[in-house]
């Protein structure tokens, strides 16, 4: 046993017997069982505040607000049990974070593609609303507008660069922007977010990620047949953000509006070279009822 774990138990035994004692004056427990646990250490204090990755926080706050709004306007269509998970999922999540993507299962049903699955994959229980795929972006295993909502939150960067075992593919990110064309319904919806910096720093880090003027992101929706229905840059807090006027920048909740695209050179240049601030560029895209003409 190590110095600090016997320490540790003395400790947790000397604070036993003073627990036990307590009780000789007090009310009888509920639970009429106590034993001493003696592989039980005291959990270290915090040094810090918890780590939290604002980016992800903030993304996934727009989502969950845009998410269930689309959702109760179209309750019963969207409803996640029964009868309509035997018809099939009417959403597909791609390479977002399942801790997060699960709970949205219980507003509507959700197929969960994702490259690192194995083939033979546990596709979950009905019951929970989720049925997971193993494939990528790039070549999505479902039929064509199939599906009325596709959600891909920090991920579409990652497409085609075999970080997370898809395909290497220099088109990757459009390649899959195309397949959520495809397999939307007229109509549907495309809720992601792709990671931002400024025009002049733009570029594909390989094989970790992509970083996108939101232009650049922008112009791959709309050639791609989107129509972009919503959008904001969403940058988490920045220990160099001190003055008022640098927090404005970001806003209350450290996100500016898209209107403000060349903040992200005033927030870049405040943040210091070589020391890129977290930025997401949030969009909800739609396509078109109906297709034109050609």
């Amino acid at each position: 046993m190590s110095n600090k774990k016997e320490s540790d138990l003395n400790h947790i035994e000397a604070d036993f017997e003073r627990f036990m004692s307590s009780l000789e004056d007090s009310p009888a427990l509920y639970l009429k069982i106590v034993e001493l646990n003696d592989t039980s250490t005291y959990a270290p204090p915090m040094k810090a505040a918890p780590h939290v990755d604002w980016a992800y926080a903030l993304q996934h706050r727009c989502l969950l607000r845009d998410f269930s709004n689309i959702v109760s306007h179209h309750r019963e269509y969207f409803k996640s049990r029964g009868t309509y998970m035997e018809r099939g999922p009417a959403c597909l999540d791609i390479g977002s974070q399942h801790s997060f993507i699960i709970p949205l299962s219980v507003l509507a049903n959700f197929y969960v593609l994702d490259a690192q699955f194995p083939d033979d994959v546990f596709n979950g229980y009905p019951s929970t609303g989720i049925i997971m795929l193993p494939g990528e972006a790039q070549k999505i295993p479902l039929k064509d507008k199939s599906m009325s909502i596709v959600t891909s939150m920090h991920a579409i960067e990652h497409f085609g660069l075999g970080r997370y075992g898809d395909s290497l593919d220099p088109h990757g990110d459009v390649r899959g922007v195309r397949e959520v064309y495809r397999i939307l319904t007229e109509g549907g919806i495309f809720i992601g977010s792709v990671p931002v910096v400024s025009k002049k720093r733009e570029r594909v880090d390989f094989n970790r990620t992509r970083l996108y003027y939101p232009e650049t992101f922008r112009r791959i929706l709309m050639d791609c047949g989107f129509q972009v229905k919503y959008e904001e840059i969403l940058c988490a807090p920045h220990a160099k953000f001190s003055s008022p006027d640098e927090r404005s920048l970001t806003g209350e909740i450290y996100h500016t509006e898209i209107k403000k695209e060349e903040d992200i050179e005033k927030i870049e240049a405040v943040c210091g070279e070589g020391n890129e601030p977290d930025m997401v560029y949030y969009f909800i895209a739609c396509r078109e009822k109906y297709e034109k003409e050609t």
